[in-house]
């Protein structure tokens, strides 16, 4: 079995009423309270946009749990990074995301996470694409590598480091495998 980090879905029929509906509750609690992103810091932005993010996910688990169960943004599973040398693995726990399409009237997808077992989410009336329509998506959502604001997310869980479960063996693991740890110093070679 080859790995794969996510499994794509269109979204159609009770899924694309809950992502549908999703966007439209975290657009008017944007609208209620929008993040001031200019003229501020990467690091500030970032902040901000986490705590919009952990004030929303809270309204949406007390009015909108339904539209998280189904669109499985309740559903994690554990992806681990393994690297080439021994440095130790890591561990997060990580939740699908919601893209709509430029288009209009937009298209939904799931990125649905596969854990280091194999598994992952699958939406309701979902169909997983095949991997030419996963490159015709992702071009169509992230081309050009310019990231407006219609190839963000419609909700960002954020990631959480997690330890390494007691079953995963690193060596038989389906997992990210063969990454390169980052080195503070670049590797032997003429010096400048």
């Amino acid at each position: 079995m080859s790995y794969s980090r996510y499994k794509v879905f269109k979204l159609e029929g009770r899924s694309l009423k809950a992502a549908k509906a999703l966007d439209l509750a975290v657009r008017k609690a944007y609208a209620k309270n929008p993040v001031p992103y200019k003229n501020k810091k990467f690091a500030e932005i970032n902040r901000l946009a986490l705590e919009f993010n952990a004030t929303t996910l809270e309204m949406l688990q007390q009015h909108h749990k339904d539209l998280l169960d189904v669109t499985g943004l309740s559903h994690s599973v554990i992806q681990i990074i393994v690297y080439k040398d021994d440095t130790p693995s890591r561990a997060f726990r990580i939740y699908p995301e919601l893209y709509a399409s430029p288009d209009s009237p937009p298209d939904y997808y799931m990125y649905a996470p596969v854990d280091y077992n194999g598994k992952n989410f699958e939406p309701e009336d979902g169909r997983a694409l095949s991997n030419e329509e996963r490159e015709k998506v992702a071009a169509r959502l992230f081309g050009g590598g310019a990231a407006g604001l219609e190839t963000q997310p419609v909700f960002s869980r954020a990631l959480e480091k997690v330890p390494v479960p007691t079953d995963f063996d690193r060596h038989k693991s389906d997992s990210v495998k063969a990454l390169q740890p980052r080195s503070p110093r670049p590797p032997d070679g003429p010096s400048r």
